[in-house]
């Protein structure tokens, strides 16, 4: 969303309109709202992003509806810098397409409401599953292996409960520049994808930046309520190494599951799942996709509808109390709780879900020096590391800040997980707003050269997580939020919910801001503490049990350990142990072979924690 920062150039307006915080501060004045929106940025997923986030948060039974909104627009600021990348193709867009030769740059806006009450949907469509992940690799390139986006995708089917052969449609990032269709297609052949009817929507509106991921969401869910696969318009012959099913074709499609991908600087990645349920509220098929989007020929003007946020197998609908706005897109709720964001506590089992427990390893503090400058301060922090890296001089300051930061606070200790179970979590009040200065400066200067691509790639605060995630190859989840100040303890609740939902095993998280020469700086790490104790496990069942069963009128506190599940104990039946079925092998890598042995192991919560303890991999 570089709405608000046309201003910084020859426009001229006051400073404090350059905030982000400002600007989610007027959308939430203009409609009322009781809360501050919640902002995101996260490069060209943030839409995607946000989407997955609302649904965390309404299925966590935070919030009952979420409002999600992305927008960004076209400006010197914005176009200039795509042609220093000389990333911008003279003519339409022709994703995947052997003659592709860069992108088109779009204008749009969008909103979808994601909701708990299934009566509010004129679809059906839920939100099944999300994932979001880092390459590791560059900050303005895609992975050269297309890992980083399959992390995403293996997430967001895995939280849905769905297979690679339930997918009918996938609607991908699609950019039209050598390297990103390139990398799509290794990732979707890593996902078993490639047979799966694809398209890019951008040969029709245009990469729009901050809007992309939420609009084409509104397009691929009307995709899916409609059973069609909207053709790649100018594709013509397939330019990429392993071949998706694109055709420049409409075609029709009969499926209830769709995939929704995008992929950004910062190395950032993002996978939702949309699942049609059958039933009363599933669309006939001549609905409008859920939400509203506008801009050139998105073909979208989405009536009164809005997007259920379904999240498990049995198709429960989510929940969140709140609206959205955001910088590349925006969920709505009441992040602030008071505590500062720097704080050390242990998080047990709480409202995060499923009761596994995290605890803070590590915490580092860089405050502002009392006398030196800046340049001389952070030179010499980052000779301290004893760790030369080639790359730290072309830094901005806010990227020098972080990765200095967490190069201490994992000095000596990284986290013994795999790389993809390692997120990065942070934010600040001024996002990139320091870079963004010096961007708009050399447009401003007007001397023939140009906009320098190596000042306008760090115009995207999330380029700092995408920093720290390189310097120590964390490939999990990557997402950067704003705040007005560091005392909202939503930070470390979100990044203690990523581990507490099994998302993440280690989370590094905090505060790093920059702005003129002021900064401030506090990061954690937060990791999965060991093993549970039986007593966590069988909170956990209970808890995961309630959630896949949409078992909303008791709690965890109602079921007994020891009590049966089924007839006159719980009073489950043979569909809900299909779910425990799928829970088992979702959550703790367990299948069945012989569905007979099921029912000794199914009596009670305490035959299947037991049974877990004993049988899940380690």
């Amino acid at each position: 969303m570089k709405t608000a920062l046309i201003g910084l150039g020859r426009i001229g307006c006051a400073p404090e309109r350059c905030d982000l915080n400002r600007t989610a501060e007027v959308v939430g004045r203009y409609f009322g709202t009781a809360h501050r929106p919640l902002l995101i940025s996260n490069a060209c997923i943030s839409g995607v992003s946000a989407i997955v986030i609302a649904a965390r948060l309404i299925r966590s039974g935070r919030y009952d509806h979420v409002f999600v909104a992305g927008f960004d627009l076209l400006s010197d600021f914005i176009v200039s810098g795509f042609n220093a990348f000389k990333s911008v193709s003279p003519t339409l867009c022709r994703p995947y397409d052997a003659a592709r030769d860069g992108l088109t740059l779009g204008e749009a806006c969008g909103a979808v409401l994601l909701t708990r009450d299934r009566r509010l949907s004129g679809t059906g469509v839920s939100v099944a599953g999300g994932g979001i992940s880092n390459d590791a690799n560059h900050i303005s390139a895609p992975s050269r292996t297309g890992d980083g986006l399959w992390y995403a995708i293996r997430a967001a089917l895995a939280e849905a409960g769905t297979g690679a052969g339930e997918v009918g449609l996938v609607n991908t990032h699609g950019t039209a520049t050598a390297y990103n269709d390139e990398m799509e297609s290794k990732a979707l052949h890593l996902a078993g994808l490639c047979g799966v009817p694809c398209n890019s929507l951008k040969p029709y509106f245009g990469h729009t930046l901050g809007a992309s991921g939420v609009i084409e969401s509104i397009v691929t869910v009307r995709e899916l309520c409609e059973g069609t696969c909207f053709g790649v318009k100018g594709y013509a012959e397939c330019g990429v190494p392993y071949p998706p099913d694109v055709s420049a074709a409409h075609r029709e499609i009969r499926t209830d599951t769709a995939l929704k991908t995008a992929s950004g600087f910062g190395g950032c990645n993002a996978a939702v799942v949309f699942r049609r349920a059958a039933g009363p509220n599933a669309a006939p098929g001549n609905e409008t996709a859920e939400g509203q989007g506008c801009g050139p020929n998105t073909g979208v003007q989405g009536g009164n509808d809005c997007l259920e946020a379904a999240c498990t197998r049995s198709g429960t609908a989510m929940s969140a109390n709140d609206r959205g706005h955001g910088k590349n897109a925006v969920g709505h709720g009441n992040p602030d709780t008071g505590e500062k964001a720097g704080g050390h506590a242990e998080t047990g089992t709480g409202r995060h879900g499923s009761g596994i427990r995290c605890h803070d390893t590590a915490h580092v503090v860089i405050a502002q020096h009392p006398s030196l400058p800046f340049d001389a301060f952070i030179r010499e922090r980052y000779r301290a590391l004893a760790d030369p890296n080639m790359k730290f001089s072309k830094m901005d300051d806010l990227c020098k800040l972080a990765y200095v930061a967490s190069c201490e606070l994992l000095s000596g200790h990284r986290p013994d997980c795999p790389a993809e179970r390692i997120g990065v979590v942070m934010a600040n009040r001024s996002a990139s707003l320091d870079s963004d200065r010096r961007h708009q400066a050399i447009i401003d200067a007007g001397d023939g050269c140009g906009a320098s691509p190596a000042v306008f790639v760090y115009t995207l605060p999330n380029i700092m997580l995408g920093q720290v995630a390189i310097k120590h190859g964390l490939k999990g989840e990557s997402t950067f939020f704003a705040f007005p100040d560091k005392s909202s303890n939503f930070i470390r609740e979100y990044a203690a919910s990523l581990i507490a939902e099994g998302r993440m095993d280690a989370v590094l998280w905090g505060w790093c801001e920059f702005d003129g020469g002021s900064y401030d700086c506090e990061l954690t790490l937060t990791e999965k503490t060991g093993q549970d104790t039986m007593e966590d496990l069988e909170l956990q069942l209970k808890q995961q049990i309630i959630e896949a069963l949409n078992l909303e009128e008791i709690t965890a506190d109602e079921i007994a350990t020891d009590a049966p599940l089924f007839g006159d104990g719980l009073g489950l039946d043979s569909i809900d142990a299909l779910e425990i079925t799928l829970l088992l092998e979702k959550h703790y890598g367990i299948r069945l072979a012989n569905p007979a042995e099921a029912k000794p192991i199914f009596y009670s919560v305490a035959t299947l924690a037991d049974f877990i303890r004993k049988n899940r991999p380690q």
